[in-house]
């Protein structure tokens, strides 16, 4: 398995991830991966969405399938903290 979505689902058995786990563990690296593509593609700075204008606003919806930014950065915040919980579990043991 190459890709990290491969990778979690590969591993999730042996690291003792639930399916809900493995699940948000994959969606937060597609979602934060499309975030950062689309961010890259804009600026080679860190992103400020109030610099990049509509259309730059309108391009990272568009990738990341999000209705509006907030409701991204709600879906971001989420799964990173999911993700972190999912991790800090397995790290625990």
């Amino acid at each position: 398995a190459r890709g990290v979505s491969e990778q979690i689902a590969a591993g999730s058995d042996l690291l003792g991830l639930g399916a809900d786990e493995a699940e948000t563990l994959i969606s937060a690296d597609r979602l934060f991966w499309s975030v950062q593509s689309a961010a890259r593609l804009m600026t080679p700075e860190a992103l400020d969405v109030a610099t990049i204008g509509a259309g730059g606003q309108a391009f990272m919806l568009r990738e990341t399938k999000a209705r509006d930014m907030a409701s991204l950065q709600a879906r971001l915040e989420a799964l990173g903290k999911a993700s972190s919980t999912a991790i800090d579990r397995v790290l625990k043991g």
